[in-house]
């Protein structure tokens, strides 16, 4: 019986190809989207899970710093030592830092290589984190101050398959480190908060003693990470930690254990000292899993309306089939059969889907999901739970409106009007409202980001190139000397930060360490130089206008950094961070003995030919510096973009799936005309008999649409603005909500939709009404 019901269902969706195609294509899409969205969140949720006992790692935050008046993962070195002596609730503690490998290259005997990040750190991490150590040359010590510990992938890379253990490695630094290889370790997990780490190197390299001081207590900005030992209660420990550690380390009030499975997602009030930690954004998430949400809901409500067309244009059959006995659980269990049919193909096709568009969305989404993780047990239920209702549901509507059919009258040949039913009117609604709701949010975002890029920063940013000196920063005086001789050069400046780039924050504000040419270079307005400060060309500072309200420089008479570098100067705010940021202090500060240790080199170049420009600035690196380093550069105005990029790709993010969005919305169109003029075919023939025009028949069937485009968008329309409100929040300098944005998208999707309506019914509005009423 079962085989029959299934033969019977195949047969009909075999002689509705088109209706079939249609409802299939529009689920597999919408479901496939859905598939992927869910992959992309449940990865971004379980970053950092693959560690080996990851509910028991921690990262420490300091919760109250007196340092830097806010949260921050910064602590001493020293702290090391005592959680390892007065805790024994810890198993394992381990200090890190992050270093990016820009600025610096790793030569061997004959190649050099370049590396994305380092991490600092002791032998504790590799315990810590269950890194697998491959190979190594001692039990002890992994990380001396001579050793290096290479991940696999680095290893292959650097020695293709030797054995890479007491081999020697440079690293060049300004000091050219000499390093010899002590252990190789798996690669960390693709999905981690970790930067991409090609090697670890020991944890006092390079470590420095902080300038400032409060309380008598010098700092040292080491991030930790703990493991503590099975069955502890966090939340216990956390309180003892903050009772006994007061008395043990000067500086640090109050500590937090931050889960390192939150640590991903839940940083953004964090100042991150270890830098490269990388984030994610719950509001791209959470927004995006909406929008699969949606388009879920569009695919479903599309796949039930044609299939109920498809049962309207069965009637006459299934009302056979009552008169002659058949029960409603027969007739339930064929309608079952052709829903699980239909479901059950649109499912594989929206899998074939997924790993098709799988590196497209991973580009889009700057991620690293994969199709294998649909299979782990949460997801997997979820498809099964999505699937078995649409069956149930797509199965039950159908016998629901045949119960409230009159069949009887329509087998002999009656008129039965067709309800369109509130059902169908809601539904048609909230697909136009998402619509609308998608097009004018999409409409904003791209206004933002263009408001964001062409508005005045108060600062050059055309035209300035930045070169990465790498391992070059003894020649950077030289190199500089030589690009100014080019013509084209209208000013350089060698700086520790850029516009973009700037990593240094003190509690007095955001600190850039540059040249005596910087403010010529970058065309900074300067409001006002001191008399104090002619003639002085080093230990001097430039400070903008917040920088000196905030720190009440200007009621001194000799008002000074840090106490060692003279104010001379004051500019005009400018803004070098994110559209996100209010304009916060800013500091220029020039030191000559430290300039040989700043990696960027900036270069503003006149209007011209640009490929002739950098030709000859790469002639000019080129007999400067040695030729295992390529000039590598990049445009100030392309770095300030990347301060967007997130932005960028949520808006890219929406725009593709809007498309989808849009795609199923027409799916939908299509489908409520179809039914239409499948309902009305009796209805328009005998109006036509009686002298209706085709004018008259457009505005039948066109009517049910005009009044949804318009419900959609009076629900749409303060829906979109909430939204766009609360997203904008977020920057500190925004668009403006035009009204003339919502004005032309419900305009624009009612000519759209009125246009696509007129064109899909013109062959029931043209049809003979002879033809239509033969057989009435």
């Amino acid at each position: 019986m079962i085989l029959h019901y299934l033969n019977t269902a195949i047969r009909s969706l075999q002689r509705n190809k088109f209706y079939s195609a249609l409802s299939i294509g529009g689920f597999a899409v919408g479901f496939a989207v859905c598939i992927i969205i869910g992959l992309y969140a449940y990865s971004e949720f379980t970053t950092d899970t693959a560690f080996k006992d990851h509910e028991r790692i921690f990262r420490l935050v300091d919760l109250d710093s007196k340092f830097f008046n806010e949260k921050t993962t910064a602590f001493d070195y020293n702290l090391r030592n005592t959680l390892k002596d007065n805790y024994s609730e810890i198993e394992n503690v381990a200090p890190y830092n992050f270093s990016s490998g820009n600025n610096f290259l790793l030569l061997t005997e004959n190649k050099s290589f370049k590396y994305d990040y380092s991490m600092k750190t002791t032998d504790e991490m590799f315990d810590l984190l269950s890194l697998k150590i491959l190979e190594k040359s001692r039990n002890n010590d992994l990380l001396d101050k001579n050793s290096v510990v290479l991940t696999q992938s680095m290893a292959n890379k650097m020695f293709e398959g030797e054995n890479v253990l007491g081999k020697r490695i440079v690293l060049d630094d300004m000091q050219g480190t000499e390093l010899f290889v002590s252990a190789i370790v798996e690669d960390l997990p693709q999905n981690t908060s970790f930067p991409d780490i090609s090697i670890f190197l020991n944890i006092e390299r390079g470590m420095q003693w902080s300038q400032m001081k409060r309380d008598g207590y010098s700092i040292k900005a080491v991030n930790y990470y703990v493991k503590l030992t099975d069955h502890i209660n966090p939340i216990d420990f956390n309180e003892k930690l903050n009772s006994s550690l007061k008395n043990l380390q000067k500086i640090h009030e109050q500590v937090g254990l931050q889960p390192i499975s939150d640590i991903y997602l839940h940083s953004t009030d964090i100042l991150d000292r270890a830098h490269y930690t990388r984030k994610g954004n719950t509001k791209l998430i959470f927004l995006l899993a909406s929008i699969a949400g949606l388009i879920l809901v569009l695919s479903v409500i599309n796949y039930i309306n044609y299939s109920i067309t498809q049962h309207q244009t069965q009637i006459k059959s299934i009302g056979i089939r009552k008169t002659n006995g058949a029960a409603l659980s027969n007739i339930f269990k064929y309608f079952l059969s052709e829903s699980f049919i239909g479901v059950f193909v649109a499912i594989a096709l929206a899998l074939l889907l997924s790993f098709l568009f799988l590196p497209f969305a991973n580009q889009l989404l700057e991620s690293t999901i994969r199709i294998e993780s649909l299979f782990s047990p949460t997801p997997l239920l979820l498809v099964i739970l999505i699937s078995s209702s649409i069956i149930f549901i797509n199965s039950l509507l159908p016998q629901w409106r045949l119960i409230k059919f009159n069949l009887i009258k329509y087998l002999k040949g009656g008129y039965v009007k067709h309800g369109g039913g509130v059902a169908t009117n809601v539904l048609s609604v909230f697909q136009f409202t998402v619509a609308v709701a998608l097009i004018i949010c999409l409409f904003f975002i791209n206004k933002q980001l263009h408001f964001a890029k062409h508005a005045d920063l108060g600062f050059q940013k055309e035209n300035i190139i930045y070169l990465k000196l790498n391992g070059n920063l003894k020649l950077a005086n030289t190199l500089k000397s030589e690009m100014e001789k080019l013509p084209f050069v209208q000013s350089s400046s060698i700086s520790q930060g850029i516009p973009g780039i700037i990593n240094a924050t003190t509690p007095d504000g955001y600190l850039i360490y540059a040249d005596n040419d910087f403010i010529k270079t970058y065309d900074i307005e300067m409001l006002r130089n001191w008399e104090i400060g002619k003639g002085k060309t080093d230990k001097i500072c430039i400070v903008n206008e917040t920088a000196l309200k905030k720190n009440q420089w200007e009621e001194s008479e000799n008002p000074k950094y840090d106490n060692r570098f003279t104010i001379v100067g004051l500019m005009k705010d400018f803004k070098f961070m994110s559209f996100r940021e209010a304009i916060t202090p800013v500091i220029i500060a020039i030191d000559q003995q430290y300039i040989n240790n700043f990696p960027n080199y900036s270069i503003r170049l006149s209007e011209g030919n640009l490929s002739s420009q950098l030709s000859e600035l790469e002639k000019v690196w080129k007999s400067v510096v040695p030729e295992e380093y390529p000039m590598e550069f990049e445009f100030i105005d392309d770095r300030l973009s990347v301060m967007y990029a997130k932005d960028e790709q949520l808006g890219k993010a929406i725009s593709s799936f809007s498309i989808v969005a849009f795609i199923l919305v027409m799916l939908g169109i299509l489908g409520q005309v179809f039914q239409i003029c499948i309902n009305k075919t009796q209805e328009i023939g005998i109006r036509k008999v009686n002298g209706a025009t085709l004018l008259d028949i457009f505005k039948i069937i066109n009517y049910r649409f005009v009044i949804w485009v318009f419900a959609a968008f009076i629900i749409a329309s303060p829906i979109a603005y909430k939204l766009m409100q609360k997203w904008l929040e977020s920057f500190a300098y925004k668009t403006n909500l035009d009204w003339w944005i919502f004005a032309l998208t419900g305009f624009g999707t009612f000519a759209f939709v009125i246009t696509i309506v007129t064109l899909q019914s013109w062959n029931t509005a043209t049809k003979n009404p002879v033809e239509t009423l033969r057989y009435e």
